[in-house]
């Protein structure tokens, strides 16, 4: 984004140098009685609207600055882009190819969220084994101190003393709880079923979303592809009109509008490729790039 907006601002300076061009010829021929008030305002309109999408850049470009400044773990205040070297870069028209060979299967080690769902189904089925298992007698073995006591510690049963030993066994039976355990193995089965039904939308959504992006970043790139044709069909087109003023057969107007529609199509073709960018990113996301079997 950071390279996108100082792009976009080269885009914009150029095109109001070419309006200004069209501005003091309008105005030149207003002068000579060849045009009239209308077409002069419509130059300072456009020249005005172009001026009020460059005051914002600068804050974009310093917001993305920052932010990359928290990314890398540095001081915001003293973090500066190297703006020549962004620009030369040319991030957005060498772009990385979408990943292939990736199967749904990959998804379920790969994803965090999916990894979550998984756990939480693993937590709710340990949970529901956990109280079917309070249907089952519990048996406690304690040893004692210098009680010489053998107790099975249940109240209807007789105690028996004298024994001598160290140790005590006892038994406790289900029998009487009213239900509880009943109740509380139904809730756990419940939550159970609620976490499958979670985890299985959760691969269903994920698989969507991947499904989604590939098909966006084959069309995104056909459509950076066309308009980068369209730039160079209108580039061509803009020398042609550049000879013809020169040898008098075109007006400086009609080349500087030509120079314009350039401009207009090379702004298209970045945003074309910045949409292109970030639906990459988005895609590696989906597919769980990034993120090791160990997260």
């Amino acid at each position: 984004r950071a390279q996108y907006t100082l792009a976009e601002q080269a885009l914009l300076k150029q095109t109001v140098a070419t309006l200004g061009k069209l501005q003091r010829y309008v105005q030149g021929r207003f002068d000579a009685g060849q045009a009239n008030a209308y077409d002069v305002q419509a130059i300072e309109t456009q020249i005005q609207a172009v001026k009020a999408q460059q005051t914002t850049l600068d804050a974009q470009f310093a917001a993305y600055q920052r932010s990359l400044a928290v990314l890398t773990g540095q001081i915001p205040q003293g973090f500066r882009l190297a703006k020549k070297r962004l620009q030369q870069a040319k991030l957005l028209s060498q772009l990385p190819k979408p990943p292939n060979g990736e199967q749904p299967k990959n998804l379920l080690n790969k994803r965090p969220d999916l990894m979550a769902a998984a756990a939480k189904v693993q937590s709710k089925a340990a949970d529901l084994a956990s109280a079917k298992a309070d249907f089952l007698p519990r048996f406690d073995l304690r040893f004692l101190w210098q009680t010489g006591r053998l107790e099975l510690s249940s109240q209807m049963l007789p105690d028996f003393n004298g024994w001598g030993s160290l140790a005590s066994f006892g038994v406790q039976l289900p029998l009487f709880t009213a239900g509880k355990i009943q109740t509380n193995v139904d809730a756990k089965n419940a939550a159970l079923k609620t976490a499958l039904l979670e985890y299985e939308q959760a691969i269903l959504q994920a698989l969507a979303e991947v499904d989604n992006r590939y098909q966006l970043q084959y069309a995104l790139s056909r459509q950076t592809d066309a308009l980068a044709s369209t730039v160079r069909q209108s580039q061509r087109r803009q020398t042609s009109a550049q000879k013809l003023f020169t040898y008098g057969d075109k007006t400086l107007d009609s080349v500087l509008e030509v120079k314009l529609k350039t401009l207009q199509y090379r702004q298209k073709l970045l945003e074309s490729r910045l949409a292109n960018a970030l639906n990459l990113v988005a895609l590696y996301k989906a597919i769980g790039g990034g993120w090791g079997e160990s997260f």
